[in-house]
């Protein structure tokens, strides 16, 4: 895709998404809609379960990193849990 066509494209797909109105429940549709038409992703449903399963992954290893129990805790309380840390170390 050219520059120009892919302006063309990002034009497109911000008239169609222009209040659209829920946007959690539109969510899904928006992303895979940007991907494919705007980025040229052939397969963008298939690369955000990639991205989805390299996220999991990474909060395990800082879990694990910090000493968090992962089967114990999840994504908010990680990072809640490193957010009182930081506010420990700098009073």
């Amino acid at each position: 895709m050219t520059d120009k066509e892919q302006r063309a494209a990002a034009e497109k797909f911000a008239a169609d998404w222009k209040d659209k109105g829920y946007e959690k429940g539109q969510s899904q549709g928006f992303w895979l809609s940007l991907l494919r038409d705007v980025y040229g992703v052939a397969h963008p449903d298939i690369m955000l379960q990639l991205l989805l399963k390299a996220h999991r992954e990474l909060d395990r290893v800082v879990m694990e990193l910090y000493g968090f129990s992962v089967k114990d805790m999840d994504e908010a309380a990680c990072v809640a849990a490193l957010m009182e840390r930081y506010l420990d170390i700098v009073g």
